[in-house]
């Protein structure tokens, strides 16, 4: 759960672009993806940055790709699920919507097949990096080496 410590600011980064900067009503099409957007921007530059001061070289890195690819993701699944709700439920999405087991099924296969074709993009090239023997920690300095005197 360490990684979604930092979802609470994203997410009020993404608050302040949509509703500050943009102005977009709440609840509507816009707001909903440039948050999804600049949550999943903001998270990519990060693992960037991470990436990069693990070694891995900018153009090997595949946070961005994975990242942006994620926000992709969800914003089509938004709008298949919306669609799916006035065609086949005759009526717009209801918070109070409770999934069949068929759909739910299918939400299953749908994330488990995404992540499944997305998610090497990005773990790869740390794979590769680990395999060579490289030196694989997020930042290459020890504190508790330099505590010792061998960092």
């Amino acid at each position: 759960m360490w990684h979604q410590s930092n979802s609470h600011k994203f997410r009020a980064i993404s608050r302040f672009f949509a509703s500050d900067m943009f102005r977009f009503k709440p609840w509507t099409l816009a707001d909903r993806y440039t948050k999804v957007v600049t949550v999943f921007a903001t998270s990519a530059f990060m693992h960037f940055l991470i990436d990069l001061s693990s070694g891995l070289s900018p153009s090997s890195s595949g946070a961005v790709q994975f990242f942006c690819t994620q926000a992709f993701g969800l914003m089509l699944e938004d709008l298949a699920v919306n669609a799916y709700s006035v065609i086949l439920r005759c009526g717009g999405p209801s918070r109070n919507w409770t999934a069949s087991r068929g759909e739910r099924i299918f939400g299953f296969l749908w994330v488990g097949s995404f992540l499944v074709w997305s998610f090497p993009a990005y773990l790869y090239p740390m794979l590769y990096r680990s395999n060579a023997g490289l030196n694989d920690s997020v930042v290459p300095l020890s504190v508790v080496g330099m505590l010792q005197g061998n960092f």
